[in-house]
């Protein structure tokens, strides 16, 4: 389903296909790749890291783009290819396991007659096995041209690099000695004083991806020696994908299992998964079982572990159970119970993932206590602190989870926490109280804002505080008004709305006017519904469409989507066509692609815009004559594949329902919608008519969830005279 993604589809020109089959570019003479050795060319031992820098340039300005990514081969590194004559001195390290599948950020500009460089380390692709003077190719498809006929924008460009020669001799055992030393003594080093710089950080990443290159079994072992579960640096990433790349998987597979089995060793989920994964490579056919064995193996080491390594292990066991390998159901339930018995040993990252992602496999009455006493913690919030934050947000899980299993010992605690000077948690735990208001808080949300005005307060504010402090809340927001921060305004200019529609409207006119600092008026109307909606903004969304700036209309476009009533519908369609009119006759010419600026830029994401409110609006179905007749008006590329994938939704009408472990929440879609929640699912199937057939389909790792979710949509259909059917 592509609901939701047709404006980034539109506006992000240039993302990869590395993972995509596709024809060949055509060659271009007007972008040269010189291809070098970084420093004195020379001889290199095997298992040396072979440096090379790729420099493209074009004398033609501002038509060509360069995709900029510079992750190595577990992220969007397959732009290049490598070619070796003689071909039999030499193999891909990473094959057969196919990789690039880890995405990642990415930037684009364009070339010109100064080069752009990258440097790549020939060994991510090639791996010498015997000396010899080979000659090496790299061809690059990271270059693009605008083509206004393809539906991205953009075409790829094949650019071939001068070929180089590359002497390879055999590497001593007294070189690879001292290789291996120098390595372990970079990485052996502890770290500077205060915070450390980014120096320290590059030689700590050129020491395992030395490493990674030896290839030695010395080096292989330091290696697995190495993976510790990091969740900060590139540390663990070279140290996995060195293991996967091992020249001797024997001897990789023999040190990860050692690891597995020490019981000093914290066995966390990455050891536990590179682990399975040299057998995956080997055989992909065979995941499964390749997981299921090195699961089996933890799970035997569990009982020897030993002080810190008991919970992280405990942790990686259970996770690998609930995720991928069926245990039986009475080892899984005891992890669980040395989970929860162990909890306080747990990292804050581990802790929050327990109570938020796994708490339909822990949770229930029996946590009660733990619950408590993590939600009353007296946790400052440290904003450049990320352990003091995470624990933050520890504290308002455990809350929420409290209220979720005994409101009525939960609503103190709740009430305390609004009340306090400074609240440490944030409004999705402080806002489960059901009350529409709070007026015993009134007079100390009020105070506390006009004294020092937050996001947290207004947010506060927005959801509990009454009429009886809106002209102290509106004294402290009038001075600062078009002025504020986004997250203070909205949330205020929403509370004045719920309370005093009359006094609201002209604020919030007079902040969308305002057009000289914060920028908010940008999506001021869109912020402000997401905290309350009222006609009112409709109404401003509407008179909004011919405003000057882009920002407003695209923001008005999309409220008048999400909330806009059903006679919006004509609205926009009116709006649609008139941008279609405007286009008309240069329909290439607003295609997205990477040199649009401006006004140009704009239409495009105009016109996006319109054609996604029409088709996912939460007040009307726009069922398949509307899409076919959206189709017919357009030949914007872009906009007719959209169109046609949306079409082709309605072949046979699918309700999708996947559940999430631990939450109310879903993730489900019919046709061309998508939803978080079964209500909202509910609200749009109500507007299909009776007699309407659709394909059920529900998945999630709770049965019972997928039962339950089942049953609820079946119910609701026939209910109302619609109908569950089998698939075609």
């Amino acid at each position: 389903m592509l609901t939701g993604c047709l404006g980034a589809i539109v506006f992000v020109a240039g993302a990869s296909s590395a993972a995509v089959a596709q024809p060949p570019p055509a060659p271009d003479p007007n972008v040269v790749l010189r291809v070098s050795i970084v420093g004195v060319e020379r001889p290199f031992r095997i298992g040396e890291t072979i440096p090379l820098q790729l420099e493209f340039s074009s004398a033609v300005s501002e038509r060509y783009q360069v995709n900029a990514a510079t992750y190595d081969r577990s992220g969007r590194m397959e732009y290049e290819r490598f070619t070796v004559s003689p071909s039999g001195g030499s193999v891909d390290p990473l094959a057969p396991r196919a990789f690039g599948m880890m995405g990642g950020l990415t930037g684009f500009q364009f070339l010109s007659a100064k080069p752009w460089s990258i440097r790549l380390n020939v060994n991510e692709w090639i791996r010498f096995t015997r000396p010899g003077t080979y000659r090496l190719t790299i061809t690059s498809r990271r270059i693009e041209i605008k083509n206004p006929a393809t539906v991205r924008g953009t075409s790829e460009v094949l650019v071939s690099g001068n070929p180089i020669t590359l002497r390879i001799v055999a590497a001593t055992p007294a070189w690879q000695t001292v290789t291996l030393r120098n390595a372990v003594a970079t990485l052996n080093q502890a770290p500077p004083a205060g915070s450390p710089s980014d120096a320290y950080y590059r030689a700590r990443s050129d020491a395992l991806t030395s490493l990674r290159f030896l290839g030695t079994p010395a080096a292989i072992r330091e290696l697995a020696n190495r993976l510790r579960g990091n969740p900060i640096g590139s540390d663990d990433s070279i140290c996995v994908m060195g293991l996967l790349s091992a020249p001797d998987k024997v001897v990789a597979r023999e040190a990860l299992e050692q690891a597995v089995d020490n019981p000093n060793r914290p066995v966390h989920d990455r050891l536990l998964s590179t682990l399975s994964g040299l057998d995956e490579a080997q055989n992909p056919p065979q995941w499964r079982e390749a997981r299921q064995r090195a699961l089996e193996r933890l799970v035997k080491a569990l009982p020897n572990k030993r002080g810190d390594a008991v919970a992280i292990s405990l942790m990686t066991a259970a996770n690998a159970a609930w995720n991928f390998v069926p245990l039986p159901e009475t080892t899984t339930n005891t992890l669980a119970q040395q989970l929860i018995a162990r909890f306080d040993q747990l990292p804050v990252q581990q802790q929050n993932f327990l109570l938020e992602s796994r708490w339909d496999k822990i949770g229930g009455p029996a946590l009660l206590p733990l619950l408590r006493r993590y939600a009353g913690a007296n946790t400052q919030i440290d904003r450049n602190g990320r352990d003091e934050y995470d624990r933050q947000q520890l504290a308002a899980t455990a809350l929420r989870r409290w209220y979720e299993l005994d409101p009525a010992s939960a609503r103190p605690a709740l009430l305390a926490e609004i009340s306090r000077p400074d609240p440490r948690l944030g409004t999705r735990a402080l806002g489960l109280l059901p009350d529409a208001v709070l007026p015993n808080v009134d007079v100390q949300l009020a105070e506390r804002f006009a004294q020092s005005p937050s996001a947290h307060g207004a947010s506060l504010i927005a959801r509990y505080a009454t009429g009886a402090v809106l002209d102290s809340v509106l004294a402290t927001l009038d001075p600062h008004l078009g002025r504020w921060a986004c997250d203070i305004q909205a949330p205020i200019l929403a509370y004045a709305l719920r309370v005093n529609r009359v006094l609201a409207r002209p604020r919030i006119e007079k902040a969308l006017a305002s057009r000289e600092s914060t920028g908010c008026y940008g999506e001021l109307l869109t912020s402000i519904a997401d905290v309350y909606y009222d006609s009112i903004l409709e109404d401003l969304a509407r008179s909004s469409l011919d405003d000057p700036a882009p920002r407003v209309r695209t923001s008005s476009i999309r409220l008048l989507g999400r909330f806009g009533s059903p006679s919006m519908e004509a609205v926009l369609s009116e709006r649609y066509s008139k941008w279609i009119e405007n286009v008309t006759g240069r329909e290439l010419e607003v295609t997205p692609a990477f040199t649009e600026r401006g006004t140009e830029q704009d239409a495009i994401n105009e016109g996006a815009n319109l054609l996604e409110a029409l088709t996912t609006a939460t007040s009307w179905v726009t069922r398949q004559d509307k899409l076919t007749k959206l189709l017919s008006m357009t030949r914007v590329p872009r906009l007719r594949q959209y169109l046609e994938f949306e079409l082709n939704t309605w072949r046979e009408l699918t309700i999708t329902v996947n559940t999430r472990p631990g939450s109310t929440s879903i993730d489900g879609g019919v046709a061309q919608y998508e939803f978080q929640s079964m209500r909202v699912l509910q609200n749009k199937l109500e507007q299909f008519p009776a007699g309407t057939r659709f394909v059920l389909r529900v998945s999630g790792q709770d049965t019972q969830a997928v039962r339950a979710a089942e049953d609820t949509v079946s119910t609701f259909l026939r209910a109302r005279g619609m109908a569950v059917v089998q698939p075609q």
